[in-house]
């Protein structure tokens, strides 16, 4: 009889105990497998799939109220500043490395730089900014000088005050003769003017140069004299009409950065600057590397070499005056270079703007006095025009007093007026030249018969 085999008699149960062991195996070398592969695929998935932390950086450069600030930060794909001033958070152009922001006044500001990456990551820097006042420099009244028009300084008298004043914004006239104070915040009501003092006197002038809260003062004594006997006094009042040009500096920027979001490689610049309300742009100045400057001067539009101003990834700028003068024109091209991780070109390009305004402008008439014998003459000077007047219409008119009587006056210059003064019988005539009027009273000769005064 045939012995039993071993393995038809193994126990049933040890298949399953076999497949048991299998599964915990296999379920053992793929827990070991995976977790080898993860420890190694992990650090890798981080370094091409996760973007880089943001890292929020930025310098700041100060001139007056403006801050320019220099963005050198990475890794940030959106965010914001915060300009600590209350004005609304400004968003982040990551590839824009220079921002401008004006504050209404000075004092100590926190600025806050905010970045956050693709997957929500944040980092940010706050740098205190501290805005001094601005200098002001101290006024001066380098000369100070008065001088009479005609000789003898007979009353009336003019007198022209000639002084050199600087860092001024107000000046302030005290005429020492009980008139009320005069203020002028007009340049050139310090510079030169014409004073005309009615009676006889010492009379203390003194000018007053007002910056800020600073002051300088300068005085001086004019003698007004009696009137000699026999003389008559002969009063020039001038009235002008003109157009005031007034002219204006400002500095401005052109600023314009490559779109983040566009896949195109090439960016339009299309920007404009307007002149100030009520005035024209007459010159446009750009400065170029090493200080040299371009100008328009007079033309309508010029090429700038970008590489001229340090600007890359920029070319065909060009700058066009408007027709009317109300603003500028740039454009150009900005050019994506390199690959789609490259950086991207921005432009930032100061500018000065030349602006003019010209407003009708009128001055009432202003007298000028001479003393003059029977026969006798005199020349008088017409009071000054202020340096920014053109197209000048100046109105004279002439009059001649024996004391506080006028004995003659005419509207216009006149050749030859006949009059009876002191119990002569007389011509008199007005000559203009120049910026100056003679006048001239001749004596007739006996006989003639004189037009009544």
């Amino acid at each position: 009889m045939a012995e039993p085999s071993t393995v038809a008699e193994a126990n049933p149960s040890s298949g399953g105990k076999v497949k048991n062991w299998l599964k915990t195996a296999i379920g053992t070398l793929a827990g070991l497998f995976s977790g080898a592969v993860l420890m190694y695929l992990t650090p890798l998935l981080d370094r091409v799939v996760k973007p880089a932390k943001p890292v929020a950086n930025f310098g700041y450069q100060a001139d007056g109220l403006t801050v320019t600030f220099h963005n050198r930060s990475s890794g940030g794909s959106a965010g914001w500043w915060d300009f600590g001033d209350g004005s609304p958070l400004e968003p982040v152009t990551p590839q824009q490395e220079i921002l401008t922001h004006t504050y209404a006044r000075p004092g100590e500001y926190t600025v806050r730089l905010t970045l956050r990456n693709l997957i929500g990551e944040e980092h940010e820097r706050t740098v205190v900014v501290r805005l001094e006042p601005p200098r002001i420099d101290p006024p001066s009244i380098a000369a100070f000088d008065i001088v009479p028009v005609s000789p003898g300084s007979y009353a009336p008298a003019t007198f022209r005050i000639v002084s050199k004043v600087q860092n001024a914004q107000l000046y302030i006239w005290d005429l020492g003769d009980g008139r009320p104070l005069e203020i002028s915040a007009d340049k050139d009501g310090g510079q030169e003017r014409l004073v005309t003092f009615e009676r006889p006197g010492a009379y203390v002038v003194r000018l007053a140069a007002v910056n800020g809260t600073q002051a300088a003062v300068k005085s001086d004594i004019v003698q007004v004299n009696v009137p000699p006997v026999g003389t008559v006094t002969a009063v020039l009042s001038v009235t002008d009409e003109a157009t005031r040009v007034e002219t204006i500096t400002v500095a401005e920027k052109f600023t314009a950065a490559f779109p983040v979001s566009s896949r195109e490689t090439v960016h339009r610049i299309d920007k404009q600057l307007p002149a100030r309300p009520g005035f024209e742009i007459t010159d446009v100045g750009v400065k170029l590397s090493g200080g040299v400057g371009q100008r328009l001067q007079g033309r309508k539009e010029m090429v700038i070499d970008p590489a001229a101003v340090g600007a890359r990834g920029v070319r065909e700028l060009r700058l066009q005056l408007a027709s009317d003068r109300r603003s500028v024109r740039l454009t150009g091209e900005l050019v994506r270079e390199g690959g789609k991780g490259s950086a991207l070109p921005t432009l930032s390009l100061p500018v000065e703007l030349v602006q003019q305004r010209r407003t009708p402008a009128s001055r009432a008439g202003v007298p000028v006095t001479a003393t003059l014998s029977v026969p006798g003459s005199a020349v008088l000077t017409m009071p000054p025009l202020p340096s920014d007047w053109t197209e000048p219409r100046r109105q004279a008119r002439l009059e001649l007093r024996e004391g506080d009587r006028v004995v003659w006056q005419e509207s216009q210059l006149t050749r030859g007026a006949l009059l009876t003064l002191q119990n002569k019988r007389c011509i008199v005539s007005a000559t203009a030249a120049g910026s100056q009027v003679r006048v001239d009273l001749v004596e007739l000769p006996p006989g003639l018969i004189p037009t009544a005064n």
